[in-house]
Formats: structure tokens, sequence, C-alpha cells
């Protein structure tokens, strides 16, 4: 595996290997409620999922970690109401 933390272009799945065969059946990705995702997603849900320490945490580590100036770009997958980057952080 790489060294952490990983430096800019890193592999970060280098030295990992996968399964020969896919090792899920199609129940493994059933939800426990099938109903309508509209049902669920039908009013705001403004929920903290961590708490201000692990909040002040993630956003000193992502102030070292992540990259800075006009050629960075960060695709944030969990983005939430509340921004756990740094609030100076700009990115493309």
């Amino acid at each position: 595996a790489p060294a952490w933390p990983l430096k800019q272009g890193a592999n970060a799945l280098e030295g990992i290997t996968f399964p020969q065969t896919w090792p899920w059946e199609a129940a493994d990705f059933r939800r426990d409620d099938e109903a309508d995702d509209a049902v669920f997603y039908g009013s705001p849900r403004f929920v903290t999922h961590i708490d201000d320490a692990a909040i002040a945490s993630l956003r000193a580590w992502y102030a070292v970690q992540l990259p800075r100036g006009a050629d960075a770009a960060v695709l944030d997958l969990c983005s939430s109401w509340i921004s756990h980057y740094p609030g100076d952080f700009a990115a493309r």
C-alpha cells in the first residue's frame, strides 16, 4: 500500500487485490426500505452527523491534505449542508 499521507497523483489502490469473481448477489444490494425515494427526500433533513470536535478535526486535516491553487479540483461525493472544508478553501 502507498505511504500515508498520499502524495498528489499517488495511486491510492496500489497493492490492493480484488476478488477474481463477483462476490455479491443481487439480494446483497436490496434496501431495507423499498419505498419510493421521493417520500424520504420530500422534506429536508438538516442533520449534523458528526459532532463539532469531529468537524473541527476534519477541517484541520483537510487544510493540510487538500490540494490548493487555481488547478485544484475536488469532487465532494459526501457533501452536506454543513461544510467540513476549511473556511478559506476554494477549488473549482
